[in-house]
């Protein structure tokens, strides 16, 4: 597969990609975990609707990295 620059590239993308990995290997997401993945694909595609240049992960890296490293 290809690899898209940062700016093209897609939460709901990636997150199509993670459930394809899931699948094949028959690892299954506790249900909370897979309705919160499903959510931000959709917010991010209304996002898209709105504005075709919103990138999602360069808006949530900041609270992400506040999350992780405190």
């Amino acid at each position: 597969k290809k690899l898209k620059s940062a700016s093209k590239l897609k939460v709901a993308d990636l997150m199509n990609d993670l459930f394809t990995v899931l699948s094949r290997h028959k690892i299954q997401l506790e249900s909370n975990f897979a309705t919160m993945i499903m959510a931000i694909a959709m917010l991010e595609g209304i996002g898209r609707t709105l504005d075709p240049d919103l990138n999602l992960l360069d808006r949530a890296r900041p609270v992400l990295l506040k999350s992780f490293l405190g």
